[in-house]
């Protein structure tokens, strides 16, 4: 499923929708984990940043790139750990995000992951949401596809994005797998 995203208010929307949807429980993946791909500039951490901010307590977290730091954490709820791999040339131990990818499985924090192909093939739980973000200018395409047997929140993602005034590009090619 496709989300247009033209303008960065756009971007606040999908970010309070994604927490609207993540505190109703509404289908959201019990592995509490987002991927989110996209080139440098995408607006990965943008979205980050409108999520966290939409999650209770998180308006006074700081969100800002962990790409030097590798993770950081918000104080927020469900916590939040922020992952980015863009620094990482070669998988090292891991350690600490696979310590939280068993977090987040258990449902003790939400993991959000930006680069998630540096990870280390095999990681990932079974059920997660991926978000890639593409497009040029301000103007930007979401595209999500949920990797969750069963659960029905593409279909929740998109009449909430649709009701926050978001348009839903190819609605017909909602894939859950």
């Amino acid at each position: 499923m496709k989300i247009l995203i033209p303008e960065l208010a756009d971007t606040a929307r999908l970010g309070a929708v994604l927490a609207d949807l993540i505190l109703s429980g509404q289908g959201w993946p019990p592995s509490g984990l987002i991927l989110l791909q996209g080139g440098l500039g995408a607006g990965k951490t943008t979205l980050v940043r409108h999520l966290v901010e939409n999650l209770p307590g998180g308006h006074t977290s700081e969100v800002c790139s962990p790409s030097f730091t590798l993770c950081n954490a918000y104080a927020c709820e469900p916590p939040v750990l922020h992952f980015d791999l863009y620094r990482l040339e070669v998988w090292q131990d891991g350690e600490d995000l696979i310590e939280a990818l068993q977090m987040a499985e258990n449902g003790d924090l939400l993991l959000l992951v930006e680069w998630p192909e540096r990870m280390k093939e095999g990681l990932l739980p079974p059920e997660f949401l991926h978000c890639s973000l593409s497009g040029e200018g301000q103007t930007r395409t979401a595209t999500f596809k949920c990797v969750v047997p069963g659960q029905d929140f593409l279909r929740a993602l998109a009449v909430a994005a649709e009701q926050a005034g978001l348009e839903i590009v190819g609605s017909s090619q909602i894939e859950q797998n």
